[in-house]
């Protein structure tokens, strides 16, 4: 059996909530990630894999096309300081589920 080589853990900076537009700090399209090891079975190595949570509950993942799994940037920014949690998570536009006109 080999030892599978582990890459480092990314470094990320911590978001400048105060250069999040408007318009985006009012949308309930955030969440919370963090890095997580995942071994490469191929090369033997440990990559770093950014796995999204919900802000309101870090035990379950947060999903890119299920709304209900997101949260207001105050919650999610709440859950960063005081959870073991890396950064914020903002749903793209074009995750968003077709609404009915």
């Amino acid at each position: 059996m080999t030892t599978p080589r582990q890459a480092e853990r990314p470094v990320v900076r911590a978001p400048a909530f105060d250069n999040i537009p408007a318009e985006m700090r009012e949308a309930k399209r955030w969440a919370v990630w963090r890095f997580e090891p995942t071994q490469d079975p191929e090369a033997g190595e440990l990559k770093w894999e950014k796995i999204p949570y919900r802000s309101l509950n870090i035990a379950r993942c947060a999903s890119s096309t299920d709304p209900r799994t997101w949260s207001y940037p105050a919650q999610a920014r709440n859950t960063m300081s005081a959870k073991p949690v890396t950064c914020l998570a903002l749903v793209p536009h074009f995750c968003l589920p077709d609404v009915p006109t």
